[in-house]
């Protein structure tokens, strides 16, 4: 049985795949992140599940041109790995993730059912999110405050450091 959301819409089944893509801004090193929209909170990149009949690439396409209007130029793989974060979706107790790496291309046009912002973010900038997100889990960050200023998604945080852009000396 489907859940539904307050729209009545249904909640598709969580397939536990997922893609990302790290869009870099060719000129200054920042990454293009993005405020949610939708559950969980918090500041992200383009990112989604992967519709059926659909390849990692295909979809990391997809969402990045849905979520932002830009297009992908190469992707690179840069991570792939199985991580526990639960799902907004039933069923959705981990995640096979599929991460990218790209210089896009077009105007940047956020979906507002998906996206409340849009930004450039330098590395400083991302640790400091991410900064905000440890506080939060530790509870010293009120949920409504939370809400009003996220930091990084949490599972954005475990890629992140996984990357390398989330170390003291990057």
């Amino acid at each position: 049985m489907q859940q539904t959301l307050a729209t009545s819409q249904p909640v598709p089944q969580c397939n536990n795949t997922s893609v990302g893509v790290i869009v870099w801004h060719p000129s200054y090193n920042f990454v293009l992140l993005q405020e949610r929209a939708k559950l969980p909170i918090g500041i992200a990149a383009p990112a989604g599940h992967i519709d059926p009949g659909e390849s990692f690439r295909e979809a990391a396409r997809r969402e990045l041109f849905e979520e932002t209007g830009l297009v992908a130029n190469t992707l690179r793989l840069a991570f792939e790995q199985r991580l526990d974060f639960a799902c907004r979706r039933p069923g959705g107790t981990y995640h096979d993730w599929h991460v990218y790496k790209t210089i896009a291309t077009g105007p940047l046009t956020p979906r507002m059912d998906e996206v409340r912002s849009l930004g450039w973010y330098s590395r400083a900038s991302i640790k400091k999110l991410a900064e905000r997100t440890a506080a939060y889990k530790r509870g010293e960050i009120a949920y409504r405050d939370w809400e009003q200023q996220p930091g990084l998604e949490p599972v954005w945080c475990a890629i992140f450091e996984a990357l390398g852009l989330l170390s003291k000396d990057s």
